[in-house]
């Protein structure tokens, strides 16, 4: 088993931050990990950590792998103790989006790359990166992910083998499935499973296991896409598709040709791919243009996202899976809102100079006919947004006027469970 040291210099550091942090070091299959508290007090020396509690003087000569807490620092200072592997969470990444880096302040990544376009792309940090037929972004040091940039660790083989009682939920989406603002344990995809699996009443008669398939920058084709790819080849029982906001937001300035003729929207990033393999100096939405205009009409916008999700629905159902039509939460259905909750959405509309100006203030209602055609294209609609509508919990849950943070995700999380444990456990 690998061994771990976490050792923390960070005085600041509370009991909620740590077991976050350890959380996050389990995710990457790190169980032995011992733990050296030097300089906090706001500390609960009873505290179920999760891990080895040990003095400064126990410090094993040697470990794998060594994660310093620290305000600033991005180097350690243990003598007598060789340390093969050191990584460091400082203060800017507990207070804001958590994740491991290395002394050079990059992502901790652990990932072997086993594909050509994976080695292609090695060195490259949180950049939109090209796959054959798909596109992936790297996002590394918030837990594990695959090849391909999910955030999944599974035997594929056992999963295609699984026995009759194991139901299989794969949930698609953008950044806010794939859940930018979480570890990979605080994601709405790993609770849903973990409140699934809570019920004992079914755990002999049914097991739950949820695969997250939700990519940063993800529109409804690009989940059909990869649904096609890759998660056919489970079989899944259930799909649950959580999305809006990328397709509002990429079809009111995307190509108007593209839209209206084939019903196709797209990341805005692949028009600068175009551009630099074409050597062109045209100038794109994405680049130059600002702030990003609304260009195409909200007709068009509607008709293309309702007829990809509607062909979405349709390919699942005729392999026999569910389909969940899922719409996500928007920071303006939260009725109860902290005091930086506010500033965000008072910030975001007010904010003349923001690339996305323009289009952010007709997000509210292209949204809102979202949902309202929605309505009529399924009958398995789970409106998220009006889980949050009714919320009386003033903590913040929104990082910016769309992504949550890992309370957000408990409440998406479940919003899904009310809806699936009525229909799946006596299925």
């Amino acid at each position: 088993m690998t061994k771990v040291l976490l050792i923390n210099y960070y005085e600041d550091l509370k009991d909620i931050d740590l077991k976050r942090i350890i959380n996050l070091i389990h995710s990457y299959d790190f169980k032995d990990v011992d733990f050296v508290n030097i300089n906090s007090k706001g500390l609960n020396k009873n505290s179920d950590i999760n891990c080895n509690l040990i003095s400064l003087q126990e410090i094993e000569k040697f470990y794998s792998f060594g994660f310093q807490i620290s305000k600033d620092s991005l180097s350690f200072s243990l003598n007598n103790t060789l340390i093969k592997k050191k990584f460091f969470i400082t203060k800017v990444e507990i207070e804001g989006r958590l994740r491991i880096k290395d002394n050079l302040g990059k992502s901790m990544n652990l990932l072997n790359e086993e594909t050509i376009f994976g080695k292609l792309s090695e060195n490259i940090e949180k950049q939109f990166l090209y796959l054959p037929r798909s596109f992936f972004y790297k996002m590394h040091g918030q837990g594990p992910v695959n090849q391909i940039g999910f955030r999944q660790s599974f035997d594929s083989e056992e999963i295609k083998n699984r026995p009759k009682n194991c139901i299989l939920i794969c949930t698609f989406g953008g950044s806010t499935t794939w859940s930018i603002d979480c570890t990979f344990t605080e994601t709405w995809s790993y609770l849903l499973q973990e409140f699934l699996n809570s019920n004992q009443k079914q755990k002999k008669k049914k097991q739950f296991k949820v695969i997250n398939f939700g990519q940063v920058a993800m529109t409804v084709l690009d989940q059909l896409s990869a649904y096609i790819y890759y998660t056919s080849l489970l079989n899944p029982d259930i799909i649950i598709s959580h999305d809006g906001a990328n397709d509002a937001f990429y079809s009111a300035y995307t190509d108007t040709y593209f839209l209206n003729e084939y019903k196709i929207t797209y990341p805005a990033e692949v028009e600068l791919w175009s551009k630099f393999l074409c050597n062109s100096n045209l100038e794109t939405n994405n680049d130059s243009i600002k702030p990003w205009p609304f260009k195409n009409i909200p007709s068009d916008i509607i008709s293309s996202y309702i007829f990809r999700k509607k062909q979405f629905q349709s390919i699942v159902n005729s392999q026999k899976s569910k389909f969940i039509w899922g719409h996500q939460p928007m920071i303006w259905d939260k009725k109860i809102m902290s005091k930086t909750e506010e500033n965000i959405l008072n910030d975001s509309n007010n904010d003349h100079e923001a690339d996305d100006f323009i289009i952010n203030k007709h997000m509210p209602n292209i949204m809102n006919l979202f949902l309202k055609n929605s309505k009529y294209a399924t009958k398995n609609l789970v409106d998220v947004g009006e889980h949050f509508r009714k919320l009386k919990n003033p903590n913040q849950m929104f990082t910016d006027r769309i992504h949550t943070n890992h309370y957000g995700d408990f409440e998406i999380a479940k919003c899904y469970y009310n809806y699936l444990k009525g229909k799946i456990y006596d299925r």
